[in-house]
């Protein structure tokens, strides 16, 4: 049955229209990535899209989480068919179980796109798949992880979960890892940046540099970093299949 609502939910994750938007989105991505390419002349290829994975990427994995969670029990219960999913009969936690990892494949996609369109930008079409590293898949699963966990986990307590998952991804996300002090031990962002072997050539204070949160000379051990990002997933994966399973969801009427 797990499988089932995996598949459902993903088939509703992943519609026609919201594929064109994300479609656009990577078109987007893609001109930012060759901008960038014509603009920092005095970067390597690889330098550059270090930049880009890490100012870019990474943001559109936060992005794309958001979204896509929200679409996990928020837009159920406004679209007043939430009653669909918690009826069904099959334990609640299998119900989150199959959402969950059907909102996780469904941004994973979408993010592995974007990191193409940066690749094909930087080095071209030919040489993109060359540059791919399985590092970056594995780091870039793990933060689907956790940011989706986290994302839904905060869709059961709160009823605007998606403004609430789009200011942590890119307010708390943006300000943290750059204040000053061990405040960027608090942001997700920090970890990643920690745990990625792209490293940016220098720490001037530039857009990019502020977007991926390297103001601060300051980062996290990379072992630490992926032990943190693995607990995370784990831990959040697990509140969201306890909390779905014990929390009363009602679909919101008009003017609610």
């Amino acid at each position: 049955m797990t499988g089932y609502i995996f598949i459902t939910s993903l088939r509703e994750f992943l519609r026609p229209t919201r594929v064109a938007a994300w479609l656009a989105m990577v078109v987007g991505v893609f001109l930012i990535g060759l901008a960038w390419r014509f603009l920092a002349t005095d970067l390597s290829s690889d330098q550059s899209f270090a930049h880009l994975f890490l100012g870019i990427v990474l943001r559109v994995t936060a992005l794309a989480s958001a979204v896509v969670s929200a679409l996990v029990v928020s837009q159920e219960v406004e679209s007043k068919t939430i009653t669909y999913w918690i009826l069904r009969p099959v334990p609640r936690w299998q119900v989150m179980l199959g959402r969950l990892f059907a909102a996780g494949v469904a941004s994973l996609a979408i993010v592995l796109m974007a990191n193409l369109a940066c690749l094909v930008a930087v080095f071209g079409p030919v040489d993109a798949i060359k540059q791919f590293m399985v590092a970056d898949l594995s780091l870039l699963a793990l933060a689907v992880g956790s940011y989706t966990g986290l994302f839904v986990l905060c869709s059961l307590f709160f009823s605007k979960a998606l403004i609430v998952s789009l200011v942590f991804a890119f307010g708390w996300e943006t300000f943290v890892p750059n204040m000053a002090g061990d405040a960027f031990y608090l942001s997700i962002l920090s970890y990643l940046r920690g745990a990625t072997s792209r490293t940016l050539a220098s720490n001037d204070a530039g857009f990019l540099e502020i977007l991926t949160g390297a103001l601060t000379p300051r980062s996290v051990e990379p072992g630490v970093s992926w032990l943190v990002l693995a607990l995370l997933t784990a831990v959040t994966w697990a509140a969201c299949l306890y909390f779905f399973s014990r929390r009363e969801f009602m679909p919101k009427e008009e003017g609610d």
